[in-house]
């Protein structure tokens, strides 16, 4: 296995990895300090072999309570980590959370079935216990699905069609996508309600869908008014 490793933050690691740690450190608002990276064939024996090649790191959890560790582990595992946090085990490892990144070509195989043990809801150790982080309930996804999630949704909205549907009690037209995958209300009572929690008042909250609110929902969800 032919491992592609850089220094990154003063440890080895494969550009991928490390592309994945500065995205998730821009997106999320966390900070993320490397113990250990990759390359490190016969390194580290508490580690068994899952550092050896590309695609796995430790991270720091000093100073750091138990929620803030929670939100780096939800952090790293939207971007497309295997990641759980590993408590102090005397004469074995210090607090730390570990990281497999989901879909690297070069992974070790003792990695590539942590991957699998978190898919399967378990902690990716030998003992196979229950994933202590299970209650996130995120999907297991690769880096590259987690950026084109990102990507803007082409949608062509032609907003005067869409208010004048609305006004005759049609909130399906035109905005439909967003109004049923993305819980926009479909009726007027719920449109009103929805216009207020957005900060309109009087007229502006009536129920009837105006261009600043459409484009302003079309902007939240992600979508790119074209037209």
């Amino acid at each position: 296995m032919a491992c592609e490793c850089v220094s990154f933050r003063g440890k080895k690691l494969d550009r991928r990895t490390a592309r994945m740690i500065v995205r998730c450190e821009k997106d999320f608002g966390v900070k993320l300090t490397i113990t250990q990276g990759c390359c490190n064939k016969g390194g580290v024996a508490a580690s068994g072999g899952t550092h050896d090649c590309e695609g796995v790191v430790d991270f720091s959890v000093n100073g750091l309570t138990l929620s803030q560790v929670n939100k780096l582990v939800r952090a790293l595992r939207r971007v497309g980590f295997a990641a759980w946090y590993r408590p102090f085990i005397k004469g074995l490892w210090g607090a730390h959370i570990h990281a497999v990144a989901v879909g690297c070509k070069d992974l070790p195989a003792i990695a590539a079935r942590q991957v699998t043990a978190l898919r399967n809801g378990r902690d990716g150790l030998k003992s196979n216990r229950l994933d202590p982080h299970r209650g996130m309930d995120l999907p297991v996804i690769t880096f590259e699905k987690y950026l084109d999630s990102k990507k803007p949704k082409q949608l062509t909205i032609d907003i005067s069609a869409t208010i004048n549907k609305a006004k005759k009690g049609d909130y399906r037209a035109h905005l439909g996508t967003i109004m049923r995958l993305e819980g926009v209300p479909q009726t007027r009572a719920g449109y009103a309600k929805l216009q207020k929690q957005m900060g309109y008042r009087g007229k502006a909250a009536d129920g009837i869908p105006g261009e600043a609110s459409l484009r302003r929902l079309a902007k939240e969800h992600g979508y790119k008014v074209v037209a």
